[in-house]
């Protein structure tokens, strides 16, 4: 303490003022210049993980465990005929058909079939997870789609790479709507999205890839992984898609040459890596990190207010 006439000064309680006004200041201005935009701008964390892994059950402390295998299930798939484009391929009501592995119409269906004998088994019929029948976006209008939907059952999921799922649509196609100097070949939008989605959602709010491809032929697609998480916790699948197509050497089902058969689009889907991608939505401060930040900040601000209040010159 040091006194000056009637006055004395209290080395202690100036710093505690230095103290209170260097935080106001400095805290205050954190906030306008830093923390508040921290707090209010969302950013993108990315990462990257494996879907397959396994969770361990410790029974009757005996440390017996049961390990439970979790495959990536099959993404979903809509095939969308632009109904204003009157030279794409036309979609008909025929049982759609999907198999899991091969291409077996005598195998039995996946949904019959335990985990055991369905990670096992050689090839199994998925049909069910087709939607039935042709839909149409806005009927009896020529606006919209006609689509078909295929949203695998929870079971139908990939065992890794060389392990396919084939899906098959059937068309028509009229040859006389084409340009006399363009190629026939009936094309159809391809989405392939989460199927935890309807695709509609998937389809106008961008959360599936879509993509125009030949309809008349064989399509391989490579599936990888990509998963986005919102603020809230929820998320679902963005697929990255590689095509390849194998088209058919002769057109069947020109109904302008009178033609009776009926075309068919195979698609054959697999995911042959299971590491992912993960776009995590998150903001670019939290509260909490704000708290951490200040406490390095308020430290500095004592450093100061124990110079500035004469403190450190004083002497016992």
């Amino acid at each position: 303490m040091e006194t000056s006439g009637d006055r004395s000064y209290h080395r202690n309680l100036g710093n505690t003022v230095f103290t209170v006004l260097f935080s106001m200041i400095a805290m205050s201005v954190l906030y306008e210049k830093r923390w508040f935009s921290q707090l209010n701008l969302q950013v993108i964390q990315l990462q990257r993980d494996i879907v397959v892994g396994s969770s361990a059950l410790l029974l009757n402390l005996g440390f017996t465990r049961m390990l439970v295998q979790e495959y990536p299930r099959f993404p979903a798939v809509a095939l969308l005929q632009d109904k204003a484009a009157t030279y794409q391929a036309n979609l008909v009501p025929e049982p759609l058909k999907c198999f899991l592995n091969h291409f077996d119409p005598s195998s039995p269906m996946c949904s019959s079939l335990s985990r055991k004998d369905l990670l096992g088994s050689y090839s199994c019929n998925c049909n069910d997870s087709w939607v039935p029948g042709v839909q149409e976006e806005y009927p009896n209008t020529d606006t919209g789609h006609r689509y078909v939907s295929f949203r695998p059952a929870g079971y139908v999921i990939s065992r890794g790479a060389n392990f396919y799922m084939t899906i098959q649509a059937f068309f028509t196609y009229n040859t006389s709507h084409i340009e006399s100097n363009s190629i026939p070949s009936p094309d159809l939008w391809l989405m392939v999205y989460d199927p935890s989605l309807e695709w509609k959602d998937a389809y106008y709010n961008g959360y599936g890839p879509i993509t125009l491809f030949n309809a008349n032929g064989v399509t391989t697609i490579n599936i990888g992984l990509v998963y986005y998480e919102s603020l809230n916790g929820t998320g679902y699948y963005s697929y990255d898609i590689e095509l390849s197509t194998t088209p058919n050497i002769n057109l069947v089902c020109d109904v302008s040459e009178d033609d009776i058969a009926l075309c068919h689009t195979s698609l054959v889907i697999q995911i042959p890596r299971f590491d992912r991608s993960v776009n995590k939505q998150q903001m670019s401060m939290t509260w909490p990190d704000v708290a951490t930040e200040a406490g390095s900040y308020f430290a500095f601000v004592q450093f100061l207010s124990w110079i500035f209040s004469g403190q450190v010159w004083a002497t016992a």
